[in-house]
């Protein structure tokens, strides 16, 4: 286990420095001119800026621009990051519907459980993801080598994921927040790193390790004094999370 993690992070890792390599966006205007540099702000379908290695800083309407290309320094590449003609159905749109499901599995020292979750909402722009989703948790806790115990749940959660990078892979920061219901009833809260590998122009596949936190009242035999009594008390599982889904 801790040498797959340790391979999760080392590929973390590389597709950072591998896109941080990637210094050079090309703008190719409508009117044959050509503009090489960095963007640094993009809003989608309305414009974007570029800022030159000379340090001059270019505002363009999407009307403007035929297509934005960016070129790899060391084999001098050219990778298309979008075509404005594939946008024309959009142009009146911010907001573009996404889907993400997941499968993960919590290593917990009280007992491991497994997470299922469906997230939806929208896609701000090609970094920036909001939506709200829905889970079911099947937890295996462990009182002692003959008692185990089976429970379920349903996380209802907030979703936030940042892609700092529009390249067939690159790394993302995803996190989780709200509450659950049934069996496991009481706060959850889940951030992750990972990697997207682009399958297709909207597919992706999701590989992520992460932290699972979930609250919840647990009863039990409780010391008052000296006296016991039967009664609820607030206790957390949390652990360490493997996750794999894909989005669309």
């Amino acid at each position: 286990m801790k040498k797959i993690l340790f391979l999760l992070f080392m590929m973390i890792g590389l597709s950072v420095s591998m896109s941080a390599k990637q210094s050079h966006d090309i703008v190719y205007l409508k009117n044959g001119s050509v503009i090489r540099g960095t963007i640094v702000e993009m809003y989608p379908n309305v414009s974007l800026k570029i800022e030159t290695p000379q340090n001059c800083s270019f505002t363009y309407s999407f009307s403007d621009i035929e297509k934005v290309v960016k070129e790899q320094n060391k084999i001098r590449k050219s990778e298309t990051i979008f075509d404005l003609d594939a946008f024309d159905d959009f142009k009146s749109i911010e907001c573009i519907y996404k889907g993400f499901f997941d499968a993960g599995y919590v290593l917990d020292n009280g007992g491991d459980w497994f997470e299922f979750t469906t997230t939806h909402g929208c896609q701000l722009n090609p970094y920036i993801f909001l939506g709200i989703g829905v889970g079911l948790d099947c937890y295996i806790w462990e009182y002692s080598r003959h008692y185990k115990v089976h429970k379920l749940s349903m996380p209802l959660f907030a979703n936030v994921r940042v892609t700092p990078f529009n390249n067939a892979i690159t790394p993302f920061w995803d996190v989780k927040l709200g509450y659950s219901v049934f069996d496991v009833e009481g706060f959850c809260f889940t951030p992750s790193v990972g990697l997207r590998l682009a399958l297709t122009d909207r597919m992706g596949l999701n590989v992520g390790v992460g932290y699972s936190m979930q609250m919840y009242k647990n009863k039990n035999y409780i010391y008052n004094y000296d006296n016991y009594y039967y009664g609820e008390i607030s206790e957390t599982a949390h652990g360490l999370n493997i996750k794999l889904g894909v989005d669309f």
